[in-house]
């Protein structure tokens, strides 16, 4: 991860690590480690002041902008914020499950691209079907449950 003066962003190249926190509620409540494997710089090239766009080593719905990876610090503070706006509007998934946020993204990906406009079959993408390695509870990913009641 490096300081680019020019956008006053930290942006980050292959190789490094970063948290993402990918949603508000059920599976999606959870924070996970991740990898950088691919940095879209497309935008970047239109607009210099435009975000990279990173591929991770987990299954998302979409690229991920600079935006949205996070330091493990910042992780936990925006799982705890994301809880408790959840909490505000009534009962919440403490208990999100990485297993299961994969086989919902993963899901939800391949629904959505199994065909092209023209009905022809679309192959799996390598950016968007990493090989998903195991992840330990508490030190490469952490829900609610594990943030506040687990000590991490």
């Amino acid at each position: 991860m490096y300081y680019n003066p020019d956008t006053k962003q930290f942006e980050f190249e292959v190789g490094d690590e970063a948290w993402i926190v990918p949603g508000y509620y059920g599976n999606y409540l959870l924070a996970i480690k991740v990898k950088i494997i691919h940095v879209d710089d497309s935008f970047r090239k239109e607009k210099p002041q435009n975000y990279l766009f990173y591929h991770v080593d987990e299954p998302y719905i979409y690229p991920i902008p600079g935006d949205e990876l996070f330091s493990e610090r910042e992780a936990k503070d925006e799982l705890n914020k994301r809880y408790e706006i959840e909490l505000a509007d009534g009962e919440v998934e403490i208990n999100a499950d990485l297993t299961k946020y994969r086989e919902e993204v993963l899901s939800f990906i391949e629904d959505s691209q199994e065909e092209n406009n023209m009905g022809q079959a679309l192959d799996a993408d390598p950016i968007v079907y990493p090989d998903l390695k195991w992840k330990e509870l508490g030190k490469d990913w952490f829900n609610v449950r594990e943030l506040r009641y687990g000590g991490i």
